[in-house]
Protein backbone atom coordinates (compact mmCIF):
# COMPACT_ATOMS: atom_id res chain seq x y z
CA UNK A 1 0.00 0.00 0.00
CA UNK A 2 1.78 3.22 -1.13
CA UNK A 3 0.12 5.29 1.60
CA UNK A 4 1.42 2.97 4.32
CA UNK A 5 4.90 3.00 2.75
CA UNK A 6 5.06 6.80 2.57
CA UNK A 7 3.77 7.16 6.13
CA UNK A 8 6.52 4.82 7.36
CA UNK A 9 9.13 6.75 5.37
CA UNK A 10 8.02 10.08 6.85
CA UNK A 11 8.20 8.63 10.38
CA UNK A 12 11.73 7.39 9.68
CA UNK A 13 12.65 10.84 8.34
CA UNK A 14 11.37 12.52 11.49
CA UNK A 15 13.23 10.10 13.73
CA UNK A 16 16.52 10.01 11.83
CA UNK A 17 16.72 13.50 10.33
CA UNK A 18 17.35 12.00 6.89
CA UNK A 19 15.33 12.84 3.78
CA UNK A 20 14.19 10.29 1.22
CA UNK A 21 12.45 12.61 -1.25
CA UNK A 22 8.81 11.57 -0.92
CA UNK A 23 5.79 13.54 0.26
CA UNK A 24 2.36 12.53 1.50
CA UNK A 25 0.89 15.20 -0.78
CA UNK A 26 2.09 13.17 -3.78
CA UNK A 27 -0.49 10.49 -2.91
CA UNK A 28 -3.58 12.69 -2.77
CA UNK A 29 -4.83 11.54 -6.20
CA UNK A 30 -4.95 7.95 -4.93
CA UNK A 31 -8.24 6.16 -5.50
CA UNK A 32 -9.31 3.10 -3.54
CA UNK A 33 -10.69 0.28 -5.68
CA UNK A 34 -11.76 -3.26 -4.88
CA UNK A 35 -8.27 -4.53 -5.62
CA UNK A 36 -6.48 -1.81 -3.66
CA UNK A 37 -5.04 1.69 -3.94
CA UNK A 38 -4.42 3.01 -7.43
CA UNK A 39 -1.70 5.55 -8.13
CA UNK A 40 0.06 6.87 -11.24
CA UNK A 41 3.06 4.70 -12.24
CA UNK A 42 5.51 7.56 -11.72
CA UNK A 43 4.24 8.05 -8.16
CA UNK A 44 4.72 4.36 -7.38
CA UNK A 45 8.25 4.45 -8.82
CA UNK A 46 9.05 7.47 -6.64
CA UNK A 47 7.85 5.62 -3.54
CA UNK A 48 9.90 2.55 -4.48
CA UNK A 49 13.05 4.65 -4.96
CA UNK A 50 12.52 6.35 -1.60
CA UNK A 51 12.01 2.97 0.10
CA UNK A 52 15.25 1.70 -1.44
CA UNK A 53 17.11 4.76 -0.13
CA UNK A 54 15.64 4.20 3.33
CA UNK A 55 16.79 0.56 3.34
CA UNK A 56 20.29 1.63 2.31
CA UNK A 57 20.33 4.27 5.07
CA UNK A 58 19.28 1.73 7.66
CA UNK A 59 21.92 -0.75 6.51
CA UNK A 60 24.60 1.93 6.96
CA UNK A 61 23.44 3.21 10.35
CA UNK A 62 22.05 0.13 12.10
CA UNK A 63 25.31 -0.39 14.02
CA UNK A 64 25.80 3.21 15.12
CA UNK A 65 25.83 3.46 18.97
CA UNK A 66 23.26 6.26 18.91
CA UNK A 67 20.74 3.81 17.47
CA UNK A 68 21.45 0.96 19.87
CA UNK A 69 18.71 1.90 22.31
CA UNK A 70 16.16 2.19 19.51
CA UNK A 71 17.30 -1.13 18.04
CA UNK A 72 16.89 -2.82 21.43
CA UNK A 73 13.45 -1.29 21.89
CA UNK A 74 12.32 -2.47 18.46
CA UNK A 75 13.61 -5.98 19.17
CA UNK A 76 11.63 -6.28 22.41
CA UNK A 77 8.50 -8.45 22.16
CA UNK A 78 5.23 -6.54 22.09
CA UNK A 79 2.43 -7.46 24.43
CA UNK A 80 -0.90 -7.35 22.62
CA UNK A 81 -3.60 -5.35 24.40
CA UNK A 82 -6.55 -7.07 25.98
CA UNK A 83 -9.55 -7.48 23.70
CA UNK A 84 -12.47 -5.30 24.73
CA UNK A 85 -16.10 -6.45 24.71
CA UNK A 86 -18.03 -4.74 21.94
CA UNK A 87 -20.65 -2.34 23.37
CA UNK A 88 -24.07 -3.69 22.47
CA UNK A 89 -26.68 -1.77 20.50
CA UNK A 90 -30.00 -2.36 18.78
CA UNK A 91 -31.01 -0.26 15.76
CA UNK A 92 -33.79 -0.24 13.15
CA UNK A 93 -33.24 -1.40 9.59
CA UNK A 94 -34.51 0.43 6.51
CA UNK A 95 -37.19 -2.23 6.14
CA UNK A 96 -38.59 -1.68 9.63
CA UNK A 97 -36.94 -4.57 11.46
CA UNK A 98 -34.37 -4.34 14.22
CA UNK A 99 -30.84 -5.75 14.61
CA UNK A 100 -29.00 -6.27 17.90
CA UNK A 101 -25.24 -6.69 17.77
CA UNK A 102 -25.16 -9.30 20.53
CA UNK A 103 -27.61 -11.40 18.52
CA UNK A 104 -24.95 -11.96 15.85
CA UNK A 105 -22.52 -13.93 18.04
CA UNK A 106 -20.81 -16.79 16.23
CA UNK A 107 -19.89 -14.75 13.17
CA UNK A 108 -17.48 -11.93 12.48
CA UNK A 109 -19.32 -8.60 12.34
CA UNK A 110 -18.00 -5.63 10.37
CA UNK A 111 -19.67 -2.40 11.51
CA UNK A 112 -19.28 0.48 9.05
CA UNK A 113 -20.35 4.00 10.07
CA UNK A 114 -21.20 6.15 7.06
CA UNK A 115 -23.45 8.90 5.65
CA UNK A 116 -24.89 9.56 2.21
CA UNK A 117 -22.96 12.83 1.93
CA UNK A 118 -19.55 11.34 2.80
CA UNK A 119 -17.69 10.82 -0.49
CA UNK A 120 -15.11 8.51 1.10
CA UNK A 121 -17.95 6.40 2.51
CA UNK A 122 -19.59 6.07 -0.90
CA UNK A 123 -16.26 5.22 -2.52
CA UNK A 124 -15.74 2.16 -0.32
CA UNK A 125 -19.23 0.68 -0.85
CA UNK A 126 -18.08 -1.48 -3.82
CA UNK A 127 -15.40 -3.02 -1.61
CA UNK A 128 -17.91 -3.82 1.13
CA UNK A 129 -20.42 -5.32 -1.31
CA UNK A 130 -17.68 -7.49 -2.82
CA UNK A 131 -16.60 -8.53 0.68
CA UNK A 132 -20.13 -9.56 1.54
CA UNK A 133 -20.46 -11.59 -1.69
CA UNK A 134 -17.27 -13.50 -0.91
CA UNK A 135 -17.78 -14.15 2.79
CA UNK A 136 -21.51 -14.12 3.45
CA UNK A 137 -21.34 -17.51 5.18
CA UNK A 138 -19.37 -16.33 8.22
CA UNK A 139 -19.40 -12.55 7.98
CA UNK A 140 -22.08 -9.96 8.79
CA UNK A 141 -21.66 -6.42 7.48
CA UNK A 142 -23.73 -3.68 9.12
CA UNK A 143 -23.78 -0.27 7.48
CA UNK A 144 -24.83 2.22 10.15
CA UNK A 145 -26.09 5.48 8.69
CA UNK A 146 -25.43 8.57 10.79
CA UNK A 147 -27.37 10.84 8.40
CA UNK A 148 -30.03 11.46 11.02
CA UNK A 149 -27.57 12.50 13.73
CA UNK A 150 -28.12 16.27 14.19
CA UNK A 151 -25.32 18.79 14.18
CA UNK A 152 -24.86 21.53 16.76
CA UNK A 153 -27.78 23.46 15.22
CA UNK A 154 -30.13 20.50 15.26
CA UNK A 155 -29.88 19.93 11.51
CA UNK A 156 -29.18 16.65 9.78
CA UNK A 157 -27.32 16.01 6.56
CA UNK A 158 -24.24 17.45 4.88
CA UNK A 159 -23.04 20.38 7.03
CA UNK A 160 -22.12 22.66 4.11
CA UNK A 161 -25.59 22.76 2.62
CA UNK A 162 -27.92 21.37 5.23
CA UNK A 163 -29.57 24.61 6.36
CA UNK A 164 -31.01 25.52 2.95
CA UNK A 165 -31.85 21.93 2.06
CA UNK A 166 -33.46 21.33 5.44
CA UNK A 167 -36.04 24.11 4.98
CA UNK A 168 -36.58 23.45 1.27
CA UNK A 169 -37.17 19.71 1.36
CA UNK A 170 -38.55 19.23 4.87
CA UNK A 171 -40.30 22.43 6.07
CA UNK A 172 -40.33 22.82 9.85
CA UNK A 173 -38.77 19.39 10.26
CA UNK A 174 -36.92 20.61 13.33
CA UNK A 175 -40.32 20.84 15.02
CA UNK A 176 -41.34 17.37 13.91
CA UNK A 177 -38.50 14.96 14.46
CA UNK A 178 -40.36 12.15 12.76
CA UNK A 179 -40.55 14.14 9.52
CA UNK A 180 -36.77 14.51 9.56
CA UNK A 181 -36.34 10.82 10.31
CA UNK A 182 -38.60 9.83 7.41
CA UNK A 183 -36.78 12.18 5.06
CA UNK A 184 -33.39 10.75 6.04
CA UNK A 185 -34.68 7.20 5.72
CA UNK A 186 -35.98 7.85 2.20
CA UNK A 187 -32.65 9.40 1.18
CA UNK A 188 -30.66 6.47 2.57
CA UNK A 189 -32.96 4.02 0.77
CA UNK A 190 -32.39 5.83 -2.53
CA UNK A 191 -28.62 5.78 -2.12
CA UNK A 192 -28.60 2.14 -1.02
CA UNK A 193 -30.54 1.09 -4.13
CA UNK A 194 -28.49 3.27 -6.47
CA UNK A 195 -25.20 1.94 -5.08
CA UNK A 196 -26.31 -1.70 -5.00
CA UNK A 197 -25.71 -2.13 -1.27
CA UNK A 198 -26.27 -5.80 -0.44
CA UNK A 199 -25.82 -5.71 3.33
CA UNK A 200 -28.17 -4.43 6.07
CA UNK A 201 -28.33 -0.68 6.63
CA UNK A 202 -29.25 0.52 10.12
CA UNK A 203 -30.37 4.03 11.07
CA UNK A 204 -28.67 5.46 14.14
CA UNK A 205 -31.02 8.38 14.79
CA UNK A 206 -29.87 9.12 18.35
CA UNK A 207 -26.18 8.39 17.74
CA UNK A 208 -26.38 5.42 20.10
CA UNK A 209 -23.90 3.15 18.31
CA UNK A 210 -22.00 6.05 16.75
CA UNK A 211 -21.37 7.59 20.14
CA UNK A 212 -20.22 4.33 21.72
CA UNK A 213 -17.76 3.57 18.93
CA UNK A 214 -16.74 7.18 18.15
CA UNK A 215 -18.01 6.72 14.61
CA UNK A 216 -18.26 10.41 13.77
CA UNK A 217 -15.01 10.47 11.76
CA UNK A 218 -16.25 8.99 8.52
CA UNK A 219 -15.96 6.31 7.45
CA UNK A 220 -15.20 4.44 10.68
CA UNK A 221 -15.07 0.65 10.65
CA UNK A 222 -15.15 -1.70 13.64
CA UNK A 223 -14.54 -5.45 13.39
CA UNK A 224 -16.08 -7.62 16.11
CA UNK A 225 -15.03 -11.26 16.45
CA UNK A 226 -17.47 -14.20 16.89
CA UNK A 227 -17.15 -14.00 20.69
CA UNK A 228 -18.25 -10.35 20.75
CA UNK A 229 -14.86 -8.66 21.23
CA UNK A 230 -13.59 -5.67 19.26
CA UNK A 231 -10.59 -6.72 17.21
CA UNK A 232 -10.14 -3.69 14.97
CA UNK A 233 -11.27 -0.08 14.74
CA UNK A 234 -9.98 2.25 12.05
CA UNK A 235 -10.88 5.30 10.00
CA UNK A 236 -10.83 5.41 6.22
CA UNK A 237 -11.24 2.98 3.35
CA UNK A 238 -9.29 -0.26 2.91
CA UNK A 239 -8.82 -2.55 -0.09
CA UNK A 240 -10.56 -5.91 -0.41
CA UNK A 241 -7.41 -7.97 0.34
CA UNK A 242 -6.78 -5.93 3.49
CA UNK A 243 -10.37 -6.40 4.64
CA UNK A 244 -10.13 -10.14 3.99
CA UNK A 245 -6.92 -10.40 6.01
CA UNK A 246 -8.52 -8.59 8.96
CA UNK A 247 -11.65 -10.76 8.75
CA UNK A 248 -9.52 -13.92 8.72
CA UNK A 249 -7.61 -12.63 11.75
CA UNK A 250 -10.82 -11.85 13.67
CA UNK A 251 -12.19 -15.31 12.84
CA UNK A 252 -9.35 -16.89 14.83
CA UNK A 253 -9.07 -16.93 18.64
CA UNK A 254 -6.95 -14.00 19.85
CA UNK A 255 -3.49 -14.69 21.22
CA UNK A 256 -3.38 -15.04 24.98
CA UNK A 257 -0.86 -13.30 27.22
CA UNK A 258 -0.45 -13.50 30.98
CA UNK A 259 -0.01 -10.27 32.92
CA UNK A 260 0.89 -10.12 36.60
CA UNK A 261 -1.58 -8.13 38.70
CA UNK A 262 -0.36 -7.86 42.30
CA UNK A 263 0.44 -11.36 43.48
CA UNK A 264 -1.85 -13.10 40.99
CA UNK A 265 -1.80 -13.70 37.25
CA UNK A 266 -4.58 -12.83 34.87
CA UNK A 267 -4.90 -14.39 31.43
CA UNK A 268 -6.08 -11.82 28.93
CA UNK A 269 -7.75 -12.66 25.60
Amino acid sequence: DPLVAVTALKLLERWSGAEFGVKLADLRPLEISVEGPAAPPDTLQQVQRAAAEARDWWAMHAGVPDLSSAKTAFAAPLTPPAALPAPDFELPTLEGGRVRLSGLRGRVVLVNFWTTWCTACLAEIPVLTALRNRHDDHLVILGISLDAVPDSHGHTGEPSRVAAQHEKEVPHAHKTGRATWLHVREKVIRIAKARGINYPILLDVRNEAGGRYLGGELPTTVIVDPRGFVRRRFIGARSLPVFEAMIAEADQPPSRTTTAVGSSSVTRP
